[in-house]
């Protein structure tokens, strides 16, 4: 490792580890964080994929200004998809795996500053 170099995990990658089950299913990793911090903002989640071709993107239902506010914490654009029900995506087609991850680490960061931390003592990992 070159010096000065190192790989340190974030809020996005402990989520990531964590086996997280919702209606049976177990939950890509890389959705966890944010599904996670959605449930503990009072919202459901209906569905989730990290690897779809369109893109990253999570299916919940919550009122207007929650969907405003993570549309302004950046790095997804929120969609209507019903009455209060929404999507959150991100359409950027990386070229690496390491790019994607930076950028779900970014964003899971961005999350914690707008929204607070994620209290793993209270995640529910089966729903």
């Amino acid at each position: 490792m070159a010096k000065g170099h190192f790989t340190r995990k974030n809020i996005w990658d402990k989520a990531a580890d964590l086996e997280v089950r919702r209606g049976g299913e177990k939950l890509d990793p890389g959705v966890n964080y944010f599904v996670l911090m959605l449930d503990q903002m009072e919202m459901t989640t209906y569905f989730s994929c990290e690897g779809h071709p369109g893109g990253f993107y999570i299916m919940f239902e919550g009122p207007y200004e929650a969907a405003f506010l993570i549309r302004q914490a950046g790095f997804f654009s929120v969609e209507i998809e019903g009455r209060n029900y929404w999507s959150v995506r991100q359409h950027i087609q990386h070229d690496s795996e390491k790019q994607k991850v930076d950028s779900m680490r970014w964003a899971a960061e961005a999350w914690e500053r707008h929204f607070g931390p994620l209290d793993f003592d209270q995640v529910e990992l089966e729903k």
